[in-house]
């Protein structure tokens, strides 16, 4: 579902779109098409918007007053605002000044969504005795991955349905790495063809800063999946 808000609305534009400082944002230049990541710097609410600007925009290319959609992940929506390139500045540090929106649009992203990945995970039993019984942990191989879950591939069954897991993955978010744990239960096990078994599992409870490392990352891939990122 998508919603727009405006000025007239309860909850300004800034609160809406939670313009987070840090964070990666896609700008579209309309004109040329191109895509450019950049970094949010900071806002003023009804004035303009800072982000980074590439330094290969800086010289022989006009960007002042483009036109231009951002595009940020906050919280869980997906935010895109339609604005302007107003200033193209070089001091202190290449950044473009852009226009703030007069209206907005965001889309929920679904928590149970599954996004395709290529990550190596290692899998260890909650129970030190049972992860002897299963030759665990071992290394495998992570297909898919939501806020709720994940799809493991190994080449024999792990472990019998209903088992307590830790799942250790190391996620890259912001060109930084994080080693994660997290708890989980095996609940289907699916042989897709000889050697090729698929392992769901569902988060058990996690903590806050695990569960806000995994939304970091996830939407981070979410928006590499729909094309607004690119790839380190």
């Amino acid at each position: 579902m998508v919603k727009r808000i405006t000025h007239s609305t309860p909850m300004s534009i800034s609160r809406a779109l939670r313009l987070c400082i840090g964070e990666q944002v896609a700008l579209e230049l309309q004109a040329s098409r191109r895509r450019l990541i950049l970094t949010m710097l900071g806002f003023k609410e009804g004035a303009g918007v800072i982000v980074t600007a590439p330094k290969s925009l800086m010289k022989g290319q006009n960007t002042e007053g483009s036109v231009a959609t951002l595009r940020m992940v906050s919280g869980n929506y997906l935010c895109a605002f339609k604005t302007r390139v107003d200033k193209v500045l070089t001091y202190p540090y290449p950044h473009f000044h852009l226009s703030y929106p007069d209206s907005a649009e965001f889309q929920t992203l679904r928590h149970h969504e599954r996004i395709p990945v290529n990550l190596t995970v290692s899998v260890d039993h909650q129970r030190e005795e049972y992860a002897a019984r299963y030759s665990l942990p071992k290394l495998l191989y992570c297909r898919d991955l939501g806020m709720k879950g994940a799809s493991i591939e190994a080449s024999d069954r792990i472990a019998p349905i209903g088992e307590s897991l830790f799942l250790t993955f190391r996620f890259r978010v912001q060109s930084m790495d994080q080693i994660v744990l997290l708890p989980a239960t095996l609940k289907n096990i699916e042989e897709l063809e000889p050697g090729v078994v698929l392992h769901g599992v569902e988060f058990d409870a996690l903590e806050e800063d695990t569960e806000l490392l995994l939304a970091a990352f996830y939407y981070q891939q979410y928006l590499i999946e729909l094309g607004y990122l690119g790839h380190d």
